[in-house]
Parts: structure tokens; sequence; C-alpha cells
């Protein structure tokens, strides 16, 4: 099957499908593109244990704490050894939790202290595993879907080149996330609220900003047309989603306070939107997720008078 692509004169250019050089070539695009992952973030690479044995391609911690062995092949995956592999990975995160925990630790501290890093929990650590390949098998599917009650993501990538250029199309299709109890049973993962929120991570006067907060983003949500992206709840935030893409998340600090992130092109200030001053000085922005941080229960400033951060993000992930 030969596949083009249009331009506005017509003209169609021929879309070739290319191979990737080798799995490290993968890992790095992945690594260095972390928003390709979705709702996994990345926090190392080629991570070893004492002995050296152990070696995952990536970890990566989602936004519930789970962490995931990122097993990446170059080629249609096939056969038991693939799943034994990573779930030695497994086994050896879930038996030496505190070598993962001095990994992450590093990795959290070269964020700003409003960066969304969500953290497992350590006494009881659930870990998942996402494989990466370009083309799954779909008995290889059925096999790794039958054999676990872990978290499980099947992730592909692929490359096509165009004229002079190279694009990259990924696709993720998920199971249903379960973790076992002590004697292996699948059990359900935790869902969340703001009653968990006050339970974990603020106080009555934390919840009841961030609900008003809330509230005046869903009406401004609703005033710009993006009053159907998802809402859902996660461990340390709520996100608003465009399928498996968060647009924009309402945030608690690790002092319990609310604020919202945008996922944006490129910082605001090089942007040049009509922002308040006090916006532009206190806000943060991370660069390998693409996001901006704004304090906005700290700041004092209205929802409306971010109206600007809302289009952009609304052009940058609809």
């Amino acid at each position: 099957m030969e596949v083009y692509l249009g331009n506005e004169d017509t003209v169609l250019e021929s879309i070739e499908n290319i191979p990737f050089d080798s799995e490290e070539d993968i890992e790095e695009m992945l690594y260095k593109n972390k928003t390709l992952m979705g709702d996994q973030y990345p926090f190392t690479r080629q991570a070893q244990s004492g002995d050296r044995k152990h070696i995952p391609d990536i970890l990566a911690v989602d936004d519930n704490g789970t962490i995931y062995v990122v097993e990446i092949k170059n080629a249609r995956p096939k056969g038991e050894e693939v799943l034994m592999q990573a779930l030695r990975y497994v086994h050896w995160i879930k038996k030496n939790p505190a070598e993962i925990k001095m990994i992450w630790i590093e990795r959290k501290n070269e964020q700003d202290e409003d960066t969304i890093f969500p953290e497992p929990d350590w006494n009881s650590i659930d870990v998942g595993i996402m494989f990466v390949a370009p083309v799954f098998d779909p008995q290889f599917v059925e096999i790794v879907r039958g054999s676990l009650s872990i978290p499980i993501k099947f992730l592909t990538v692929k490359k096509y080149r165009v004229g002079e250029k190279e694009i990259i199309i990924t696709d993720r299709f998920d199971r249903m996330e379960t973790t076992s109890d002590e004697r292996g049973l699948p059990t359900f993962k935790a869902e969340y609220s703001w009653k968990t929120y006050l339970e974990t991570v603020t106080d009555e006067k934390g919840i009841e900003s961030a609900k008003k907060l809330f509230e005046q983003t869903q009406k401004v949500l609703e005033d710009i047309g993006l009053n159907w992206l998802k809402v859902r709840f996660n461990k340390y935030y709520i996100a608003f989603k465009n399928g498996g893409r968060n647009v924009l998340e309402l945030y608690f600090t690790p002092k319990g306070v609310a604020g919202l992130s945008f996922h944006l092109p490129m910082a605001p200030p090089k942007m040049k939107l009509n922002l308040p001053e006090e916006v532009i000085h206190r806000s943060s922005w991370n660069e390998d997720y693409k996001i901006v941080y704004i304090p906005v229960v700290d700041i004092g400033v209205s929802v409306e008078e971010l109206i600007p951060l809302f289009t952009e993000a609304k052009k940058y992930r609809t």
C-alpha cells in the first residue's frame, strides 16, 4: 500500500515508512520527547542495580505514582522471553524500592517546587510495564493480557519520511489497570476525589479554594469552547484531557495550595501573551514537559486573566 500527503497546491508527496536505526534510537527519542509517552513521565534510562544485571530501557512514573518499566523493541515482540525480561525488572523494582527512590529523588530535585512529579508510595510500590515497538503481534498482546494482573500499556512508535522531513506517529492501547493483593488476586486501583485530596494533599481551606478554582476553570473552558475536555482526578492533580493528552491541570503545590498548569509550545514570556506581570514573575516553566505552572491561589489572580493561556493551550493540544 502506498500513502501520499497533499499540500495546498494539491501536489502529492509520497509518505515512506522508514525503520528506526536501533532500540537505542527509539529510547533516546522517547526520553528526549517526554510527551510521546502520554501520562507516563520518563525519569531515568538504563537504570542499573547494584549487580548491574537489571537494566530496563526507561523507568517512568504515571499520574498516580505507578512506576513503569518501559521495554523497547525495534521489531515485533514475540515469545515469552520478552515478557519474562520485563517481569524480572518488575521483580527487581519491587524488591529494591530504595534504589528506585534514590533515582527518583535525584530527578525530583532537578524540578521546580511547583512542578507536578508524582511520587510513588514507597511502602507499597505499584509497578507496571509499558511495551514499546513499531508493531505488536496480536498473539503476544493476548499472552501478556492473559498472564498479568499489573498495569500494562502498549505503545506503537513508527517513523515516516515526507520529502526531507521525518514524522513520528505513536498510538497507545492499554488494558484495564489493576494491581494484585497479597494473594495475587487482581484488585482495581483506587479512584481519586476531593475526599482523597483532603486526606492526602491539603486541608479544608485548601479544598475550598481548589473547588472554587475548579469551578472558575470550568466556566472559562465553557466560554472558549473547551467544555468537552474530559476531567480526570489523579493522585496529585486534576487533568483536563483531550483524549490521552492533558491540555491543562489543576494541581496542588507541596504546601497543598492549588494552581493551574498549561501545556504550551514555549514559555509564556517568549509568546508575548497579554498576562498580568505578577503571573509572568511567579510562574515556573518546565522545558522538558512544555508546561507552565501558575500558583493562582497564592498570587490571587483571577482565572479570567489567564484566558490567553487557555487559548494557547487549546491551540497546542487540541
